[in-house]
């Protein structure tokens, strides 16, 4: 096998021991030896997580997220999550699978820790049983583009041990920071803490993924949790799909070798550059066309502009209006965590920094 890169250089494939494996089903249960050391090593040094943890490939997040459902969850059951949040998952697996959403309230920065400990406080009045799991996008976060501080995940991760909560960290969008003025990418290096790397107890499950920083089409990712989470994972995955995608798994592992950590940090900084440009395309063309119309803060992660219209209590009411346009946006209202609803006017839309190509 051969894969041509976009610099030119080709990546031979034809160690047949590597040609066999790509070709059969995943045998191996935590992932394709040479990937799943490369992400133990890569995971380690990114968050050091104090706790006794594990590594596990995947077929990405949205797998993984249901398979953590699936796990801990039972049908009736509450889950804690932001308020507006990736509405996919709650549309195709929450909802279905008859979970409870519990909205926490956010603000700029992400979920507020004052919120969740007023919730929680509400279920132990109430004589109602907490939530078991915490569902979270810290950095970048879909649909507000948001990044939670340290500061404020510390709080939340107290609350969670104190009533006995799991952490379900989505972070796909970790590599995909920026300043928001410009200047130099920060590469692998001031990303800031992640919930992982504060989890002393095991309480902490964070997915990441290939899809964001090499490309979706992979379906590829990684979770990193306690051993006897991964194992019951493991179990999952295989029961389902068995195992992550081989052939994938082994062109990852095999591009990650070419690469080197050197290189794989330089191609995080081309994409940190690419959306720091696409961020400021996209605020200028705001900043002239809405300027007075709508308010927001300048994204510094990910890929979403969210966008609050003033003088319009709900964004839907002019949706067709931008269809007609050709005006891509995600109307906040299906962004809430329990679906839209007429009686809950939302004036916010969320603008993805879509590959100019589109």
């Amino acid at each position: 096998m051969s894969l041509k890169l976009r610099d030119g250089t080709r990546i031979v494939i034809d160690d047949p021991a590597k040609v066999a494996a790509a070709q059969q089903y995943s045998f191996t249960l935590k992932g394709y030896a040479p990937l799943y050391d490369w992400v133990k090593a890569h995971a380690w040094r990114m968050h050091a997580p104090p706790g006794g943890h594990d590594v596990m490939v995947t077929n990405g997040n949205n797998q993984t997220i249901e398979m953590v459902l699936r796990l801990f969850l039972d049908r009736g059951d509450a889950l804690l999550c932001e308020q507006n949040t990736y509405p996919h998952i709650f549309e195709s697996l929450v909802h279905p699978a008859g979970l409870h959403t519990v909205p926490v309230a956010m603000d700029g920065e992400g979920m507020l820790p004052g919120a969740l400990c007023e919730t929680l406080e509400g279920f132990a009045a109430r004589g109602e049983r907490p939530p078991r799991l915490l569902y979270t996008v810290p950095v970048g976060q879909n649909p507000t583009g948001a990044i939670t501080p340290e500061a404020r995940r510390r709080e939340i991760y107290a609350l969670c041990r104190d009533h006995g909560i799991l952490i379900l960290e989505d972070d796909p969008y970790f590599y995909l920071q920026f300043a928001p003025g410009g200047g130099a990418p920060c590469g692998l290096t001031g990303l800031g803490a992640s919930y992982l790397s504060m989890d002393v107890d095991g309480r902490v499950i964070r997915l990441d993924s290939f899809a964001k920083v090499v490309a979706p089409g992979l379906r590829l990712g990684w979770v990193t949790a306690a051993p006897a989470v991964i194992q019951k994972l493991v179990f999952h995955l295989h029961g389902i799909s068995l195992g992550a995608c081989s052939f994938t798994q082994v062109a990852m592992a095999e591009l990650l070798q070419h690469w080197g950590e050197a290189g794989f940090e330089a191609h995080i900084c081309t994409m940190q550059r690419e959306y720091a440009g696409r961020a400021a395309a996209l605020q200028a063309a705001a900043q002239e066309h809405l300027g007075g119309l709508a308010s927001w803060t300048p994204p510094a992660a990910g890929m979403f502009l969210w966008l609050r219209l003033h003088g319009i209590p709900c964004a839907d009411a002019i949706l067709e209006r931008l269809q007609t346009e050709k005006v891509v946006v995600v109307p906040g209202s299906i962004t809430h965590c329990r679906g839209p609803d007429a009686g809950r006017p939302c004036p916010f839309t969320s603008r993805p920094l879509t590959d100019p190509r589109m």
